[in-house]
C-alpha cells in the first residue's frame, strides 16, 4: 500500500525533506505519481493568498501556472488524472471560511458567524479546462464537502483538529464500478469511481507520544442520529433512483448563502450536484447512491 504524504501551505519547507527521508511514504510534490497501471496524480500545495502570510501561497496568476505545469507532466490522460490540489475551488462549496474584518476578526449577523468562498479561481479555472478524474483539495478545515465541477469530482474532508477528529474520503477506483462491491456507505457514484466519506475520533497523544492504533478507537455521532462506532461510516439514505430527493442541495457555484453557515447536514449529503444544474435538477439520477437490497 502506498502512503503519501503532502505538506499543506502552512508547512515550513523543512518539513519536505522529512517526508522525503522516510522509507514508507512517497513524497508526491514535483513528480507524476503512479497510482495504479491506469491513474496517475499531480500535486500541488500552494494556495492563493491568505490573510495569514503562510510560507506556501502565490497569487492566482503564478498558481494557475504552477497547476499547469503540474498537469503537463502527466501522460496527457486528464480523464483518469487525479489532481491533488491543496486549494479548493473557487466557490464550490468546499472553501467557505469565515469572513474576517480588517483585524482578521470573524464578522458576525446576530451572533452568527457570516461565511465566503475562499478558494482560488486558478484551481476552479484549471479543473473546468482539464476534468480529471478526481480532485482532492484540503486548505478550508471549515467547508468539508464533495462537490462535482463537470465531470470532475472534487472532495474537502474537511477537519476537527482542535477537538481531535480526523476526517477522509474513502475512493474506489475499479475498472468498471458496475462490477464493484455494492457499499451501503457511498456517497458518489458514477462510471468512474465510487467515494465514500467517514469521520474518525483520535484521542490526544499523551506525552508527545505517536498513537499507532488512532484507527481502532474510533467513535463518532453522526448529526442528530447519533450513531455508534459500529455505524459510523456514512449512510446513504434509501432513495429511488427514479425519484429526485426533495431535500434542499445548492447548486455548485452557490454553495451555501452568505452567512450561513456549512452544516455537517450538507457535508454529508450522499447526492453530488453537477456545475450548472438549473432548479428543479440538481441531482444526476445516475449519480444517486444504489438503494441496499
Amino acid at each position: 500500500m502506498k502512503l503519501i504524504v503532502c505538506p499543506g501551505n502552512d508547512d515550513v519547507f523543512e518539513i519536505d525533506d522529512v517526508i522525503q527521508k522516510h522509507e514508507r511514504v512517497v513524497y508526491p510534490l514535483k513528480r507524476v505519481v503512479e497510482l495504479d497501471s491506469k491513474r496517475q496524480m499531480v500535486s500541488c500545495e500552494y494556495v492563493n493568498p491568505t490573510p495569514w502570510n503562510t510560507p506556501r501561497e502565490c497569487s492566482e496568476e503564478k498558481l494557475e501556472r504552477r497547476l499547469q505545469k503540474e498537469i503537463d507532466g502527466a501522460d496527457g490522460r486528464t480523464e483518469s488524472l487525479v489532481c491533488n490540489f491543496h486549494a479548493p475551488p473557487y466557490a464550490s462549496g468546499l472553501d467557505r471560511a469565515p469572513k474576517l474584518d480588517r483585524d482578521l476578526k470573524p464578522i458576525t449577523d446576530f451572533g452568527n458567524p457570516v461565511f465566503e468562498s475562499v478558494g482560488s479561481r486558478a484551481v476552479l479555472k484549471v479543473i473546468r479546462e482539464f476534468q480529471p478524474l478526481l480532485g482532492l483539495h484540503g486548505h478550508i478545515h471549515e467547508s468539508p464537502a464533495h462537490a462535482k465541477i463537470g465531470r470532475t469530482v472534487c472532495m474537502n474532508p474537511g477537519s476537527e483538529y482542535q477537538i481531535g477528529t480526523i476526517s477522509g474520503y474513502v475512493v474506489d477506483l475499479p475498472d468498471e464500478v458496475r462490477l464493484a462491491r455494492k457499499q451501503r456507505h457511498e456517497v458518489v457514484r458514477d462510471r468512474r469511481l465510487v467515494v465514500e466519506r467517514r469521520l474518525g475520533k483520535v484521542d490526544p497523544p499523551l506525552g508527545r507520544r505517536v498513537d499507532h492504533a488512532v484507527g481502532e478507537g474510533t467513535k463518532r455521532p453522526l448529526g442528530e442520529r447519533r450513531e455508534g462506532a459500529d455505524l459510523l461510516d456514512l449512510v446513504a439514505e434509501e432513495l429511488d433512483a427514479k425519484r429526485l430527493a426533495s431535500r434542499r442541495r445548492e447548486d455548485v457555484e452557490d454553495a451555501a448563502a452568505d452567512g450561513e453557515a456549512p452544516t455537517l447536514v450538507r457535508a454529508l449529503d450522499p447526492l453530488v450536484a453537477r456545475e450548472g444544474d438549473p432548479p428543479g435538477e440538481r441531482v444526476d439520477r445516475d449519480l444517486v447512491a444504489d438503494r441496499e437490497p
